[in-house]
């Protein structure tokens, strides 16, 4: 995300193919955590988590929160709804590093869920068209982590948004 563009490294990955999303839309590190939650024993799903250790750090977490300080509209809303839903697997995560990762990543998703919530209530249509900027598919990974972390708030923004947009829908 941010740093990363400034430092062309990839928080996620560690290095800077793309747009980060890329990363987030192949969804590998979601996937690496679900299959660890489910299936640490076995030796090959191992090797992505030393990736995270290396790259989820404070250090790199605060130059991303700068960056979308500067840049807000930076990722919206797909780069968004794919960084909740790693922050999702990382707060229901069995593995022992789980919880170090989701707090290390916790401020970057704290900060896209306060743009997300500015955002929200001045999107006076849905965007129905194409998947990185399809309205729904952002707001049903957001809603997802807000139910997971218990953000009521956030989950009744979502829920209402998602009402005056897509109710009428046939």
């Amino acid at each position: 995300m941010a740093a990363l563009t400034g430092t062309a490294q990839c928080t996620a990955t560690g290095s800077w193919p793309g747009p980060w999303q890329c990363s987030q839309g192949q969804s590998w590190p979601t996937t690496s955590q679900q299959v660890k939650r489910k299936h640490l024993k076995y030796f090959i799903f191992r090797k992505p988590f030393v990736v995270f250790d290396e790259q989820f750090t404070e250090e790199k977490i605060t130059k991303e929160v700068e960056y979308f300080q500067k840049e807000p509209s930076y990722e919206r809303t797909y780069g968004w709804a794919w960084l909740m839903k790693l922050q999702e697997e990382l707060e229901r995560s069995e593995s022992e590093a789980g919880p170090a990762w989701a707090e290390v990543l916790r401020p970057l998703t704290q900060e896209i869920v306060s743009l997300w919530t500015e955002f929200q209530p001045k999107l006076v249509y849905p965007l129905r068209v194409g998947q990185h900027t399809n309205t729904a598919f952002g707001l049903s990974l957001a809603i997802d982590y807000a139910r997971t972390i218990g953000d009521t708030s956030f989950e009744d923004l979502i829920k209402h948004n998602s009402s005056v947009f897509f109710l009428v829908d046939e």
